[in-house]
């Protein structure tokens, strides 16, 4: 055992569990804390001159493993931080040695501190609790100088196909900032307020400017990078949530998501961290969600469910047009990138979204055979070309509701006239 209480024995075999023991001395917390220590890959072994892995990052990586409770992990990081140990030490992750991913984990690119561990296992919590949890670790290694960096790609996911496919960030994007992180709905807004304290300096705002930062590259310095936030993303984020009859990550309530909505946004524009185009879709967002969060108990039918989609979208809608688009081309040219800034992508269409989550328990079904799958594919387009024709070849955002909705039910009636074959196939 060394000083700090860590037994240094050898496992016998690859997967044997040692247990390591923390001893604190504070006579109000009194109690030996389990910790347990996976030995070195013996195809891969950990050099012993680099790639080391520190004890905090050793003690949060057995929370996020499930190997020790939250009290006794909370108990561990704050002995460690009391006896020494520095906080901006990086550090090597452990996850890989996982033998049975049966969840997502992820793998260094680089060697990081325990903040940017902290802040990738967020990215891969699902429910509150987990997020709270972590954010309280956060709390504490920020409290002894621990910077969230604006930057968050530096590790990779690692897992099973199977695990993988059901990640908890699906749809479309894994975030790689950390507003973005900030952002999920069942984040805590704490989260945000570490991540705008350094930002009072007007080199690090949010809102200033350069030609210099980049978003993507895992050697750059810290604060040598840009960052953008799907905006798009965080709506359907947020939709997801507040719909889901399962209530997976075991929300209190739905105002509680909506509570913290109001939070991040408050935070957002009191640390003037966005720009006025950006701070009045943010506002409008956080009230159409309180309306419809307000009333979801009373209006509980899919018509109600199509007037939510509809408003939400509607609301950050002036980020999505081609006006503020190409505002900003001719700014950034001139000036730079800013250091963060929310976007919606020209690409996204709320409308083809909403088909796609009404098809997606049909597709399994559907697509058994190419011949099928083709099909599928041929009603889905035509499908897409009948909500654009309604709307009149207009974006999304200058159509009205009435529009953007077609019954699935009159899609395969109109799909059988123009395609009899193909609806046959798939016995419409």
């Amino acid at each position: 055992m060394d000083r700090f209480g860590f037994f240094s024995s050898t496992p016998s075999s690859p997967r044997e569990l040692v247990p390591l023991t923390i001893a604190v001395d504070n006579p109000a917390h009194f109690r030996w804390i389990k910790l347990y220590n996976c030995r070195p890959d013996p195809v891969n072994p950990r050099d012993a001159k680099e790639k080391q892995q520190t004890r905090l990052v050793k003690a949060v990586e057995e929370f996020f493993r499930r190997n020790t409770t939250i009290t006794d992990c909370l108990f561990t990081i704050q002995w460690l931080l009391g006896s020494g140990d520095d906080v901006e030490s990086p550090s090597d992750s452990d996850m890989s040695l996982l033998r049975d991913q049966a969840f997502q984990c992820y793998v260094n690119k680089s060697m990081r501190p325990v903040v940017d561990h902290l802040t990738e296992m967020l990215k891969w919590s699902s429910t509150r609790k987990s997020m709270d949890n972590l954010c309280l670790m956060v709390d504490l290694v920020c409290e002894k100088g621990a910077i969230v960096d604006l930057h968050q790609d530096y590790f990779f996911p690692v897992s099973n196909r199977t695990a993988l496919r059901s990640a908890p960030m699906s749809p479309m994007k894994q975030p790689d900032n950390a507003v973005e992180i900030a952002m999920l709905p069942h984040c805590p807004p704490s989260f945000l307020g570490h991540v705008l304290e350094r930002r009072q300096d007007k080199r690090l705002a949010f809102t200033s400017r350069s030609k210099l930062w980049r978003r993507f590259g895992d050697n750059l310095p810290r604060d040598h990078h840009r960052a953008v936030t799907n905006l798009e993303w965080v709506v359907t984020r947020l939709y997801q949530d507040l719909f889901n009859p399962t209530n997976w990550r075991a929300y209190t309530s739905t105002r509680e998501i909506a509570d913290m909505l109001d939070a991040k946004v408050a935070l957002l524009t009191e640390h003037e961290a966005v720009d006025g185009v950006e701070k009045f879709s943010l506002l409008s967002l956080s009230e159409i969600f309180r309306l419809v969060q307000t009333n979801l108990d009373v209006n509980p039918a899919e018509r109600y469910e199509q007037w939510a989609w509809y408003h939400l979208c509607m609301s950050v809608s002036q980020l999505a047009e081609e006006t503020h688009h190409a505002a900003e081309r001719l700014t950034a040219e001139v000036y730079g990138e800013r250091r963060h800034r929310f976007v919606i992508m020209g690409s996204w269409d709320p409308r083809l979204e909403w088909i796609r989550w009404k098809t997606t328990d049909m597709r399994p079904e559907w697509s058994a055979s190419a011949e099928k799958k083709a099909a599928w594919e041929k009603f889905l387009d035509f499908w897409h070309g009948l909500i654009k024709q309604q709307g009149e070849g207009l974006p999304w955002y200058k159509v009205e509701n009435d529009n953007w909705f077609i019954p699935f039910e009159d899609v395969k009636s109109f799909f059988k006239t123009c395609d009899e074959d193909s609806a046959a196939l798939l016995e419409m």
